[in-house]
């Protein structure tokens, strides 16, 4: 069975870009994500997420001291995270590398 999507977003055709995606200025997103160490990969390739935003917020990572930076790393972004001790949890942001930070 085949879903037309364009009855569900007009304005979307696969394999394009958003037109809010297309203005100037600067762009975030914001994603509960649930374990980004699983779902890791799909951001990498994600031809939605990056390289059109600035700065990627994500919620729920479930990241602990076991895991490193080297693998949840996005070539051209850095990382900020917060991790929680328990089970659930964290958050984690990607900043465009070009952009200067100060914490």
């Amino acid at each position: 069975m085949s879903v037309d999507s364009s009855e569900y977003m007009p304005n979307i055709t696969p394999n394009s870009t958003p037109n809010c995606l297309n203005t100037r200025g600067f762009k975030m997103a914001f994603l509960n994500i649930v374990s980004l160490p699983k779902h890791v990969d799909e951001l990498r390739i994600s031809d939605i997420t990056f390289p059109h935003f600035d700065l990627l917020a994500l919620s729920e990572t479930r990241l602990d001291s076991a895991i490193s930076n080297d693998i949840i790393k996005i070539r051209g972004y850095d990382i900020v995270r917060n991790d929680r001790s328990r089970k659930g949890g964290g958050v984690c942001i990607y900043l465009r590398s070009t952009i200067n930070l100060k914490i």
